[in-house]
């Protein structure tokens, strides 16, 4: 990885030329790596850096499912849109956004799922003057718990394979897994400034999704939901993502 890679797009007068940004050669990931040590993060440079990097990825949920199906992430500098679609390991996206999957297929909509948006109140309520640290350990405890914290009649209603359904409805039908609560943290994580990647492929050998904390300090740390586990994301042998 070329961690300097950013200073081609400078100008004589140390000022970027934006439009060389979108010819360069390296990786999204590399070019807003390269550019986050040249500017603070929240500045306006640095976000106008990652916005033409990542080009339509940023905002077009078709371009992010595609993408997340294709290479098993989404980084932490990518907000997961309203019309995302997970369809797990072996479900398949048209450019058009048709999906096709053995599974359900999870919609991510925040205007319709009334769950989620009582999930996200409640934990930017709960979590307000935490530090980092707090708030992951918050999140990682509250997903883990939340079924037990909603009263519903709806116990063992799974969704037909290749069925449509909102991200929530995995919760009040409690039958929320590694990939429900893998997006569950990604989304809700972006929210109260838990800077997070969201991730699939295996954990020994079975299919699962997680995510990846990446802490102020540098640490980037797996986050399981699902089993509970915190371990190093640089020394880990049993999580592989997809690709």
């Amino acid at each position: 990885m070329r961690i300097n890679a950013i200073n081609n797009v400078y100008n004589s007068r140390n000022t970027i030329n934006f439009n060389r940004i979108s010819q360069m050669r390296e990786t999204k990931d590399e070019i807003i790596l390269s550019a986050s040590i040249h500017h603070k993060e929240g500045t306006g440079i640095l976000q106008k850096i990652k916005t033409i990097a990542l080009g339509k990825l940023a905002y077009d949920p078709i371009k992010q499912s595609v993408y997340y199906q294709k290479h098993g992430k989404i980084s932490k500098d990518i907000r997961i849109a309203d019309g995302f679609k997970d369809m797990g390991k072996s479900g398949s996206i048209a450019k058009n956004g048709k999906a096709k999957s053995h599974r359900e297929i999870i919609v991510v909509d925040r205007k319709r799922d009334y769950v989620l948006q009582e999930m996200t109140d409640y934990v930017k309520d709960n979590t307000r003057g935490m530090d980092e640290n707090e708030k992951v350990r918050y999140l990682s405890d509250f997903i883990q718990n939340v079924e037990s914290m909603i009263e519903t009649k709806n116990k063992g209603r799974f969704p037909q394979h290749n069925q449509e359904v909102l991200l929530g409805h995995s919760v009040i039908n409690r039958y929320a897994e590694g990939r429900h609560n893998a997006l569950f943290f990604k989304i809700i994580g972006d929210e109260i400034g838990i800077k997070n990647d969201l991730i699939k492929g295996t954990l020994a050998g079975c299919k699962h999704a997680w995510n990846v904390v990446h802490y102020e300090d540098g640490r980037k740390v797996i986050h399981d939901c699902t089993s509970g586990v915190a371990e190093d994301a640089k020394s880990s042998f049993v999580y592989r993502q997809a690709k």
